[in-house]
């Protein structure tokens, strides 16, 4: 979520600027790392849950991580929609 912030960031401060396409483009630059941190998490989470023992512990479902990665990564690519549109 850093990295959308930091999109956004960038789109306030260098909105104004003389090439606001270099702005977006390094805005969409920190939304696609942050699409990328979200599959990576789900697909650890499940990595993970796989090698939890058993005996020691029930594990959850992955469902529930893979379904809120996949959340975050709409909603960030969807942010990175807007600045091009703005």
């Amino acid at each position: 979520m850093a990295c959308v912030g930091v999109a956004l960031g960038l789109r306030a401060v260098f909105g104004s600027t003389d090439h606001p396409l270099i702005a977006k483009a390094v805005a969409e630059l920190f939304i696609l790392t942050a699409a990328f941190i979200f599959g990576s998490a789900a697909r650890r989470a499940v990595l993970a849950q796989r090698r939890i023992d058993d005996h020691d512990t029930t594990a959850q479902s992955h469902v529930g991580m893979i379904v809120t990665s996949t959340t975050l990564a709409i909603a960030a690519v969807a942010v990175g929609v807007i600045l091009w549109l703005l």
